[in-house]
């Protein structure tokens, strides 16, 4: 029954909006837990933004056999996770991120598919590492920063934390790797999918006015 229940919980998870990368099954390389610390900058250009390193919620590192280097960065594209979520507490928080990247080992990606999350406090953690191609739009990832943000906007609303977050994040993206708005999509603008919900659409249509 566990087992069942566990096949289930990675299927919920996999429901969501990252998609699509099809890679040789390896054991993920282990990453040291690390304690909760304050927010810390990331290691990027120019950045204004306070960004949480990726070794602060991983336990486990990328699949390197199977992932793809991301090449030049030339776009950016937003979704939301799929699932209501409204949690604001830290380990919660850890805790959903872990269950996406194992959602997307088991649908056997080589690691958590984006490259942002924004959380419901409008926290921004560091996904997969920008070097790597992610696994977030079908047939349209290479060069292409995947950004997503925590909860299912069809049913809710992104929390001003997380809009605050959103629109900084992506003028720093903007500003680092010279992304003009007009590369600035949604999922559903790519590929047929209600992602990322009408509400966080509205919202990124308002952004690239």
């Amino acid at each position: 029954m566990s087992r069942l229940i566990a096949a289930v919980v990675c299927l919920l998870f996999a429901a969501g909006c990252a998609q699509h990368e099809l890679v040789t099954v390896a054991r993920p390389d282990p990453l040291p837990k690390a304690p909760e610390p304050a927010l810390l900058k990331a290691p990027q250009p120019a950045a204004s933004i306070n960004i949480i390193p990726r070794s602060n919620w991983a336990q486990a590192g990328p699949i390197q056999s199977s992932i793809n280097p991301m090449g030049r960065i030339h776009r950016l594209t937003v979704h939301h996770e799929g699932m209501p979520f409204y949690e604001t507490d830290w380990a919660q928080t850890v805790f959903r991120i872990r269950g996406i990247q194992k959602a997307h080992f088991h649908n056997r990606w080589a690691d958590i598919g984006y490259h942002y999350i924004i959380d419901c406090k409008g926290r921004i953690w560091e996904g997969r590492l920008l070097k790597y191609q992610g696994a977030h739009v079908q047939d349209n990832n290479e060069g292409n920063i995947g950004v997503v943000l925590l909860g299912d906007f069809t049913v809710q609303q992104p929390s001003a934390a997380q809009k605050d977050s959103l629109k900084k994040l992506l003028a720093h993206l903007q500003s680092a790797y010279n992304i003009p708005k007009s590369r600035w999509f949604t999922h559903r603008e790519l590929v047929r999918t209600e992602c990322p919900g009408e509400n966080l659409q509205e919202y990124v249509n308002q952004l690239r006015k």
